[in-house]
C-alpha cells in the first residue's frame, strides 16, 4: 500500500506498508471477509507552517465484515475493527475499536441505496496536555450511497455519498460533527 495524503494544497504526510485480505464463502448466502493492514507514515516537515514530524510511527488494523445476502439486490452487512496508532509521543498514541451494520438494496429506475452506521471508541495511551486524564473519544458515523448503475461513464456508475458524523471527547476541542457529500464514479469487479 501506498498513500499520499494533501490537505489544505499541501502534501500532508505519505505512507507506505502491507495488506493481507481474504474471504471465506459460508454457504449460498454468507460471506466473510477479514483485511489486515499495517502502515508506517512520515509526515511533513513544513506543513501549513508548521513541522508534523512529530506524528511519525505506524498505523496497523484489523478489520472483518460478514454479508448476508437475502437475495442478488440485497443484503445485510455487519462490521467490526480494531486498530493501533503508534507516533512520537504517547498522548498521541491510541487503540480503537469499531461495530457498525449496513443494508443495500437494488431499487427500481436503475438505483443502488446502501445505508451504514458505526461506532467507533479510541483511548489514547499518554495523558494529554493541559488535562488531567488521557483523550477518549466515542464517534458516530452515518452514510449513505446512491448509485444511478444505468447512467455509464467511461464504464462507471455515478454515486452520491452522504455522511454525517458525531465525534463526542473529553477533551473539548475534539468534539465537532460533520457533514460530507462525495461524488464519485464505481463500477463492481
Amino acid at each position: 500500500l501506498l498513500d499520499h495524503n494533501w490537505s489544505a494544497d499541501e502534501a500532508q504526510y505519505y505512507s507506505w506498508g502491507g495488506l493481507i485480505s481474504g474471504n471465506l464463502r459460508l454457504g449460498d448466502r454468507d460471506i466473510v471477509f477479514a483485511d489486515a493492514t499495517c502502515q508506517n507514515r512520515v509526515f511533513s516537515a513544513e506543513w501549513q507552517g508548521t513541522d508534523l514530524r512529530y506524528k511519525d510511527g505506524h498505523v496497523c488494523s484489523l478489520s472483518m465484515r460478514y454479508d448476508h445476502h437475502f437475495s442478488s439486490a440485497s443484503f445485510l452487512r455487519a462490521l467490526s475493527s480494531y486498530g493501533q496508532e503508534r507516533t512520537g509521543l504517547s498522548h498521541l498514541d491510541n487503540d480503537y475499536w469499531l461495530v457498525g451494520g449496513g443494508l443495500s438494496s437494488e431499487l427500481p429506475w436503475g438505483i443502488s441505496l446502501y445505508v451504514q452506521g458505526t461506532y467507533t471508541d479510541r483511548d489514547f495511551e499518554g495523558v494529554y496536555p493541559t488535562l488531567a486524564t488521557a483523550r477518549s473519544d466515542q464517534r458516530w458515523d452515518f452514510s449513505i450511497n446512491v448509485t444511478k448503475r444505468d447512467w455509464i461513464i467511461a464504464g462507471f456508475a455515478p454515486q452520491v455519498q452522504y455522511t454525517y458524523t458525531l465525534n463526542d471527547s473529553n477533551v473539548s476541542f475534539f468534539q465537532y460533527d460533520a457533514h460530507g457529500v462525495n461524488f464519485t464514479l464505481t463500477r463492481k469487479f
